[in-house]
């Protein structure tokens, strides 16, 4: 790769602007859809604008009724205005808890409104409260309920047993716990933590707060002294309606091949500084730079279109995604610009590299772990003057569940992530941007900077490079027991990307699966693991009607209720046969024919087969 480029992006990256951007949206505190997420999308658009990139703001009904893509509905807007929380009895603990004027997040997103005067209720501390057995024998009715974990996990007991207002002391919320360290009260006393109730039309109205641990105890000793009802008085004045929810798009134009793209997604939903401010912003600065480089003649104007998508993340970008379903072929990768920047002698952590799904690898995914070795190797007088930053870095495996999502075979856009994690203040008050460091924020710019800018700029010589890249890193990974098929996936990327290379690529194909059958040659001599001989794989015939490449019609696997009575009857029937038969879904991209969908799943082909011939009868695929 052409160190100028580098050099050229380094040079330009101006991470203290950033920091600016980043303080200033991270005050509209930005949750869900509603007037925060409005005020931050017109904050990027205004800001995109001023760098001199074409921006527009997209508007879309969260109402809870419009369906989108797999018929997704988008949640009501929520306005909060003003929120407290008081304890009025015992007289001699009476005072204050919290306030939304203090700390937004106090306030649990999708409150619903009080009467004016507020509401004055009995608390009652129920423990284990995601378990319904912890509220047999409660009266609840009119109460106020002090719980210990996620307000999600408690919300529909709560609406359940005519609970009025729902509290949580929890510091943690679920899926912490399968990605430790996992935060304990302890570790950050005065930590509110960012909660979310359901806003559903028709749902029982509930209101919330989330106390920070040091409020949560104290709550609780008053508690467990009182001789009398601990009563509370309550003021919440916000409101849920049919709104709307916004998706901010900017573009810096390519030249030749301006119809094809390359995204970066940033979610403007998260109320954080590094969480999500900070790829909101950092993809300003990398707007800014590229428009910069390429207007003054210092870069090469990109070829491909590189855009950049904000919204809510995940489920907030299906709308605008579903009006350009027949563009997304010429959407040639993504980057799920996450959380960056963090000062990680503060948060903990390490930046992350997560690749594409490993039912949907690709070759960008090598090139981002290029770009990301080469900028860390970079001394710190190079992005900061703090010769003592830390930039630690590793590469994993898909973490599901983000804007990463388009790399899924239905959209079937290589989406690696770059995210800082884990963050001792994720989802929460403390997520400030004294948590940043300039040299880290930087770094992170000029990595996302230099995947888009390449890969929009790319021609022959430079996608073969890139190519060259991914065969040498699945030989690498081969040679740790990584499937070799995993790498032909990602080879077979590049002729997607670029079809010219289709007969080299072919070529590095078959050199990576001799390499491959060698290894596993030479691994007979190696120690068995647990004695297990595996079986010889054989493929049943392929009915006509499932030769060729498969294409799902839908995002998500189909439910039951999306199929016909047979098709359910014949779905249970698989189910109990084979309980991850689902999971075969997400290797169906439109490019993989039925035997490779085979080849590459766990399960025995004859249950493939038959999973496959449901979803072509129900026309699902």
């Amino acid at each position: 790769m052409d160190p100028s480029i580098f050099n050229s992006l380094i040079a330009a990256v101006r991470p203290r602007a950033v920091l600016r951007d980043i303080a200033a949206f991270w005050g509209i505190r930005s949750t869900v859809n509603g007037p925060g997420l409005h005020a931050a999308s017109e904050f990027l658009v205004r800001r995109y604008q001023e760098n001199g990139l074409p921006a527009e703001l997209r508007a879309y009904a969260a109402d809870d009724r419009t369906p989108y893509l797999d018929g997704l509905k988008l949640p009501l807007a929520w306005d909060p205005r003003a929120a407290s929380l008081e304890i009025l009895q015992p007289a001699a603990s009476a005072g204050l808890i919290c306030t939304y004027a203090e700390e937004p997040l106090c306030l649990l997103s999708n409150s619903a409104g009080t009467p004016p005067s507020g509401v004055c209720a009995e608390v009652v501390v129920v423990h284990n409260a995601a378990d319904a057995s912890s509220y047999e024998g409660l009266d609840l009715a009119g109460k106020i309920i002090l719980a210990d974990v996620w307000p999600l996990q408690a919300d529909a007991h709560a609406r359940k047993h005519g609970a009025v207002g729902l509290l949580t002391d929890s510091v943690t919320p679920p899926w912490l716990y399968a990605h430790p360290p996992v935060r304990a009260a302890a570790d950050v006393p005065d930590l509110t933590m960012w909660g979310i109730l359901n806003g559903h039309p028709g749902d029982t109205p509930l209101w919330g707060f989330s106390l920070t641990s040091r409020q949560g105890a104290r709550l609780r000793e008053v508690i467990r002294q009182a001789s009398a009802p601990v009563m509370l008085h309550a003021v919440v004045d916000a409101s849920l309606a049919p709104g709307v929810s916004d998706v901010t798009t900017a573009v810096l134009p390519g030249t030749d091949l301006a119809h094809e793209e390359i995204w970066i997604l940033s979610h403007s939903s998260e109320p954080g500084a590094i969480d999500n401010a900070s790829g909101c912003c950092a993809s300003l600065e990398i707007g800014r730079m590229l428009k910069d480089l390429t207007g003054s003649g210092a870069l090469p104007a990109p070829r491909r279109t590189i855009r950049f998508l904000s919204a809510v993340e995940t489920e907030g970008y299906l709308p605008y995604i579903q009006e350009r379903l027949a563009d997304l072929p010429h959407v040639k990768a993504a980057l799920a610009f996450d959380s960056v920047g963090a000062d990680f002698r503060k948060t903990g952590g390490t930046m992350m590299l997560h690749r594409s799904p490993d039912y949907n690898l690709s070759f960008v995914d090598d090139l981002l772990e290029h770009i990301l070795f080469e900028v860390a190797a970079q001394g710190n007088d190079r992005f900061s003057d703090d010769h003592y930053d830390l930039f630690p870095w590793q590469v994993a495996p898909c973490f599901p569940g983000n804007d990463n999502m388009v790399a899924d075979g239905f959209f079937d856009i290589p989406t690696p992530m770059l995210v800082c994690w884990p963050d001792k203040f994720y989802h929460s008050n403390l997520d400030t941007p004294d948590k940043l460091s300039e040299g880290s924020l930087a770094r992170a710019t000029v990595i996302a900077a230099a995947y888009a800018y390449l890969l929009a700029s790319a021609s022959l010589p430079e996608t073969r490079w890139m190519a060259g890249l991914t065969l040498q890193a699945w030989k690498r990974r081969i040679l740790d027991g990584a499937d070799g098929l995993q790498g032909v996936d990602a080879l077979q990327s590049v002729v997607k990307y670029e079809p010219g290379l289709m007969g080299e690529v072919a070529e590095m194909i078959e050199h990576l699966l001799e390499f491959d059958r060698r290894e596993k040659a030479a691994a007979r001599w190696k120690p068995a693991q647990d004695g297990a001989i595996a079986n010889e794989w054989r493929l049943p015939e392929i009915p006509i009607a499932l030769q060729g490449a498969l294409k799902p019609r839908q995002w998500k696997p189909p439910a039951l209720d999306q199929l016909s009575d047979e098709g359910q009857q014949r779905l249970e029937a698989l189910r109990q046969q084979q309980p991850k038969i689902e999971e075969t879904w997400w290797l169906l991209n439109g490019r993989r024919s039925t035997r490779e969908v085979c080849e590459r799943s766990p399960l025995p082909p004859e249950a493939v087969l038959a999973y496959l011939a449901l979803l072509h009868a129900e026309d699902k695929i």
